[in-house]
């Protein structure tokens, strides 16, 4: 998901990006998919041993966006990046939450009235954000060929699903299961 959001942020009007992530090599190629936007990245295995908890994640993306983010759309699965992602944004900023993250948020609520910071969790799509991407796709202006890095055929299956699983070839971001 995180991969398509990115292909997709030039159809939706963004004009800047910044991504963060685990891995810095994983983020630089993902960064390529952006086209003509630009996208910075933090990766957080460059960041200090102690960045979960002394706020150097908040810090970095203030010196990236000194104005703060407008919007964040969050799909790292665990760990305090979440908080300290959404600390760095504007006032009036909105975080869209859909990496299923478990880690309780260290912000106050008051933090979010005070900021007017909008948190919105989803676990998918509207019928208008798939009808946008299959128009994007049937006029051309988007093609997913270069987001799946991965094609099993049907008798290979449950090698798709392990290999998804866990991983094993980076990168790997969509995969196909063809009968």
């Amino acid at each position: 998901m995180g991969t398509a959001t990115v292909k997709l942020a030039e159809h939706f009007g963004v004009a800047r990006l910044i991504l963060v992530g685990r891995d810095a090599d994983r983020l630089d190629r993902v960064a390529g998919l952006a086209g003509d936007i630009p996208a910075g990245v933090v990766a957080l295995d460059e960041l200090p041993e102690n960045w979960s908890t002394d706020g150097t994640l908040t810090r970095r993306l203030r010196e990236l966006a000194p104005e703060g983010a407008h919007a964040v759309i969050d799909f790292i699965p665990e760990g305090p990046a979440l908080g300290q992602t959404m600390a760095s944004m504007a006032t009036g900023g909105t975080l869209v939450h859909m990496g299923g993250n478990s880690t309780p948020l260290t912000l106050p609520p008051i933090a979010l009235m005070m900021h007017c910071w909008r948190f919105v969790s989803t676990r998918a799509y509207t019928r208008q954000d798939a009808t946008d991407v299959l128009r994007l796709l049937a006029t051309g202006a988007l093609t997913a060929d270069e987001l799946i890095t991965h094609r099993f055929p049907l008798t290979e299956a449950l090698k798709a699903v392990d290999a998804i699983q866990q991983r094993v070839d980076d990168p790997m971001w969509m995969t196909v299961i063809n009968p």
